[in-house]
């Protein structure tokens, strides 16, 4: 499993080099060679003449809404909260457990196996609030730096125990051997989540009921 990409991360690599500093802004360069302003509250824009999403995808705004209903499942009954009190994930312990974080990523704040083996699951959370197109971007150049070949095989926009999230859908293969991840997108003034599933890719359609489950146990309480 490549490992998903910190906030501290994302701007490596999305931000490389600067002009200069002024009224505590800085200009800088994205991987693509868009232009963004950068604030010292670790906030940025895209400069006036240079707003397209750098990936080069759809923009966020006009992907397809799904408007099924994802929320907290009724048979979800265990829930971890961060430490922060920023959010929480309930799980249904009959086919979930936790497991140490730092098995599955050194910078995962909660992570989960199924109990048949098989899936996985983390939470990875970071202070720092970003748009949507970022965390996408992330996500998928740091696939491909495993699979250069990744795909992006579903891409939408869900209402999620009330919240709008970006839920991707992604395959390739790591060393051989074939991945699925199924995750959801969110942030806000207090942060950024990337909580990403994952398994084999001949697993994923058994294992998919049970991510979506999962995901729809995160409950976000900080705007």
């Amino acid at each position: 499993m490549n490992t998903p990409l910190t906030i501290r991360s994302i701007f490596l690599l999305l931000f490389s080099g600067y002009l200069g500093t002024l009224n505590a802004q800085t200009e800088a360069y994205t991987a693509a060679g868009d232009t963004v302003i950068l604030y010292d509250d670790g906030t940025w824009e895209y400069q006036s003449d240079s707003k397209e999403d750098p990936s080069g995808l759809p923009p966020i705004d006009s992907l397809w809404y799904n408007p099924g209903t994802f929320n907290k499942p009724a048979t979800s009954p265990q829930t971890v909260k961060d430490e922060s009190g920023a959010y929480e994930v309930w799980y249904e312990d009959k086919k979930w457990q936790r497991t140490p974080s730092g098995r599955l990523n050194e910078d995962a704040k909660m992570a989960f196996k199924t109990k048949k083996p098989g899936g996985f699951g983390m939470v990875i959370y970071e202070p720092v609030e970003l748009p949507l197109q970022v965390l996408r971007e992330a996500a998928l150049i740091n696939a491909r730096s495993a699979d250069p070949n990744i795909q992006l095989t579903n891409q939408e926009l869900r209402t999620v125990n009330g919240r709008k999230m970006l839920c991707l859908e992604m395959e390739g293969a790591v060393s051989g051997m074939k991945f699925k991840y199924f995750g959801y997108y969110y942030s806000n003034a207090s942060g950024s989540w990337q909580f990403i599933t994952y398994t084999t890719q001949s697993l994923f359609d058994e294992f998919k009921p049970d991510f979506e489950l999962l995901l729809n146990g995160l409950i976000i309480h900080k705007n």
